[in-house]
């Protein structure tokens, strides 16, 4: 994930270089919220895969393995949302 990530911000910098004449701070607040957004997802996601399994009635014996399983089904599913983006930008 964090290679589609970089891509993204590689995509950006190099397609949007031209708004820092404006905006000298552009780039850099993308990056910041652009960490900041990734920061925040990757909380939801091992928060959530934690309760999932508990509010599914398993077992805490159970709870470490379909936690593991939750978070790579959810980092897939966030690999291509972030693959299409990168698409987006021209």
């Amino acid at each position: 994930m964090a290679a589609a990530e970089k891509n993204i911000i590689s995509k950006a910098r190099a397609s949007y270089a031209s708004y820092t004449a404006d905006d000298p701070a552009y780039l850099d607040d993308l990056e910041e919220d652009f960490a900041a957004s990734a920061n925040a997802w990757r909380t939801y996601r091992d928060t959530y895969c934690q309760a999932e399994p508990l509010v599914q009635g398993m077992s805490r014996n159970e709870q470490d393995a379909l936690s593991t399983a939750c978070k790579m089904s959810i980092t897939r599913s966030r690999i291509e949302q972030l693959e299409q983006l990168a698409k987006s930008i021209p």
